[in-house]
């Protein structure tokens, strides 16, 4: 009977940026419902927002396939994870604006390099060397 109550009724979320109203459903907690009203809001703000979270997403979505359980797909051993946050929150740097390019050396694996397009994007880059050497 309370559920029913609930149904079809909503709160007011207000945008972050601009503080713009939206209505959102009932059930989410007056933060959550803050967040749905910012991803509705048609300011500049909210969209640029949007399109960092967007580029974030699809930076940690390319290094899980690059350098996490994705490398396995090409015979290649996915790092550690603490490496893997590394890697993580330098795109997260680097779709911010804060770095262009980082590139470094884990040791026993693979060189990774991110760098920022200038494009919209970020570049990603495994780096694997193997050598042999025989002396008779």
């Amino acid at each position: 009977m309370e559920n029913e109550q609930e149904e079809g009724r909503y709160i007011r979320g207000a945008c972050r940026f601009c503080g713009q109203m939206k209505i959102v459903p009932w059930s989410l907690t007056q933060e959550e419902a803050d967040e749905k009203a910012t991803e509705a809001c048609d300011c500049d703000d909210a969209e640029w927002d949007r399109k960092l979270k967007e580029r974030i997403r699809k930076a940690k979505e390319a290094l899980n396939s690059v350098f996490g359980p994705g490398a396995a797909d090409y015979g290649q051993k996915p790092v550690s994870e603490r490496v893997m946050l590394f890697l993580q929150e330098a795109a997260c740097l680097m779709a911010e604006g804060y770095v262009d390019n980082v590139q470094t050396d884990i040791p026993g694996t693979c060189r990774a390099k991110l760098a920022d397009t200038g494009k919209g994007s970020i570049k990603i880059k495994r780096t694997e060397t193997t050598v042999r050497s025989l002396e008779s």
